[in-house]
């Protein structure tokens, strides 16, 4: 098909290529404006002393990122709806649908944007879905730090009680200590023992041997008792060490709850109503667009329709059936013999037959000829009344 054969198509269609798209954009016209006034409102969160650095929460070459899904996570969870909720009129299905939590570029400044109908209340909720956000974020890192500290403590003091108690079954304190003390002392009578003999004072040294014996059984029971007082010093170094660690991510996680303060770190823009052209255009054009291809392809349809029954209506006049029934019709009939033979002199029944066949194609010819101009005077009949009106 050429330009021209689309351009004759365009001017017999032309009812559906303008009136489909304009009934969209009328109806799309319709809802918008007579949809209720919506207004909106944006908070923006900038804490970049969250983000990054050799400590904190969020470290790394991906600490950007996790921050920010972090955040986009928490700023849907149910506790920050039930913050919203309680501040708002909204419920919870209103409130998913108008909100928006998108990252900034590249940075880790996040956007806060909600749409809703309500006068006054988008600046409520991107206000609360920011610090309620940055509060269940860091604000439950100190309390789970506090509570580790808390239970680091009472770890020491029950390895500490232990202790106590150990030492009062044993009557000791350090076993480890005590032990020592009686290796020097038997070393200390040895050496007397061995100078008494040296001296020739055998009875005196004789009289050492006693105490030495005594002291070298009594270092025989401490190998038990130091064993059990390591295992228990042991379980009290690994809580102090666990105190300390859980003391340093506490002040770790209040440092970051400082960072985080919402009054520091948040911005909340002022109110706006949205105005309709920004909803014609952002919704409009693409109805408009729909509208065409919608015509388009009605238009595509309607016309391969039309030319199936074009082909089928020839088919039908050209078949062998049709010079059959023509032929048959003109042999039959007695007014038709005259008409066949009056132009030319009497012939041969062979002369007459191929006559009558002639006729016969002569008139599927008429028909097809008729059908065709049966359809280029509709067309032209639609044509001088799309000029009139």
């Amino acid at each position: 098909m050429e330009i021209t054969d689309y351009l004759a198509i365009a001017r017999r269609r032309w009812m559906l290529l303008i009136g489909v798209p304009l009934l969209a954009a009328v109806i799309a016209g319709v809802v918008l404006f007579t949809a209720p006034v919506q207004y909106t409102a944006t908070a923006t969160v900038n804490a970049p002393a969250l983000v990054g650095g050799s400590s904190g929460q969020y470290t790394g070459s991906q600490a950007v990122t996790q921050f920010v899904s972090a955040f986009q996570s928490t700023a849907a969870s149910a506790p920050v709806d039930d913050a919203v909720r309680a501040q708002t009129t909204l419920q919870p299905g209103q409130i998913e649908d108008g909100l928006a939590v998108t990252q900034i570029g590249g940075s880790s400044a996040v956007s806060i944007t909600f749409t809703g109908t309500k006068n006054g209340e988008p600046t409520k909720v991107v206000s609360t879905v920011a610090s309620a956000t940055l509060k269940q974020m860091f604000d439950s890192q100190v309390t789970l730090g506090q509570a580790r500290v808390d239970q680091a403590r009472k770890d020491v003091s029950a390895a500490n009680a232990a202790i106590n108690a150990w030492g009062a079954k044993n009557n000791m304190v350090d076993p480890t200590r005590v032990y020592q003390a009686q290796l020097e002392r038997l070393s200390s009578l040895q050496q007397s023992q061995a100078s008494l003999k040296a001296q020739g004072n055998d009875a005196a040294a004789s009289a050492l041997s006693g105490t030495i014996t005594e002291v070298n059984n009594s270092l025989k029971g401490y190998g038990p008792k130091i064993a059990e007082f390591n295992d228990l010093s042991a379980t009290r170094d690994s809580a102090q060490a666990d105190l300390t660690t859980a003391r340093q991510n506490l002040a770790q996680a209040k440092t970051q709850q400082t960072a985080a303060d919402p009054s520091q770190v948040v911005w909340v823009s002022g109110q706006r109503k949205l105005e309709r052209t920004d909803e014609v255009v952002s919704v409009g054009l693409p109805v408009l667009g729909a509208g065409i291809f919608l015509a388009l392809a009605l238009i595509a349809v309607l016309e391969l329709w039309a030319a199936g029954r074009r082909s089928s209506g020839r088919g039908r006049h050209s078949g062998p059936g049709a010079t059959t029934t023509t032929t048959a019709t003109t042999a039959t009939t007695p007014e038709a013999q005259p008409a066949a033979a009056a132009p030319s002199q009497p012939a041969t029944a062979p002369t007459g037959e191929r006559s009558d066949t002639a006729n016969a194609e002569h008139a599927a010819d008429d028909s097809d000829a008729g059908d065709d101009g049966h359809d280029e005077r509709r067309s032209r009949g639609a044509l001088v009344g799309t000029e009139r009106s």
